[in-house]
């Protein structure tokens, strides 16, 4: 499923996996920022752990990630009261 030019300039797309049987525990991920004001891009890692629990803050830069991740359907637990 090739994602729509609206999405592909955000960076956003699906992917499709089929994979064999597995428990998968915890995936890392690498984002990356387009550079800003000449500055070079700077790229974030983290961890996504069951039940969708990771150590992204709540704004900045997280927090775009953190978009990126819900309207991906990959959705980090709510932020705590």
């Amino acid at each position: 499923d090739l994602a729509t030019n609206d999405q592909e300039k955000r960076g956003l797309f699906r992917v499709s996996l089929t994979l064999p049987d597995h428990t998968i525990t915890q995936i890392g991920l690498k984002v990356t920022f387009f550079p800003e004001d000449g500055q070079p891009g700077k790229p974030r890692r983290f961890n996504i752990t069951p039940p969708n629990s990771c150590a992204l803050n709540y704004d900045g830069n997280d927090a775009v990630i953190r978009e990126m991740l819900a309207l991906s359907n990959i959705e980090p637990s709510a932020k705590p009261n």
